[in-house]
């Protein structure tokens, strides 16, 4: 399993080093992939060895791995959507004092 996820991570970066320079700005997220990736490559060789030397108490077990699991994701998600998510706040905002001017 570990050596699939591994493969679908080495794509991603292909995927982003190729696209790297798009020349439409809104596509143009493969800096911010490039960051979600590292900071999964980071939870994963902290995860995985830690994993194994508290494996005999399962409740920190249970926190520990919850926590490398969220945390790229919330990073991941964070690092794609909320530049989008802003920058149609900014048109919105551009768009409503153009109409009242």
């Amino acid at each position: 399993m570990l050596g699939y996820k591994v493969l679908v991570l080495v794509i991603g970066c292909f995927i982003a080093w190729i696209t790297r320079k798009v020349k439409v700005h809104s596509l143009n997220d493969s800096h911010l992939v490039c960051m979600a990736i590292y900071s999964v490559v980071v939870c994963v060789i902290v995860g995985i060895p830690l994993a194994f030397l508290i494996n005999e108490r399962v409740d920190a077990l249970v926190g520990c791995l919850s926590f490398v699991l969220l945390l790229p994701t919330t990073v991941t998600l964070c690092l794609l959507f909320i530049p989008k998510v802003r920058g149609i706040l900014v048109r919105k905002r551009m768009h409503n004092s153009a109409v009242q001017q």
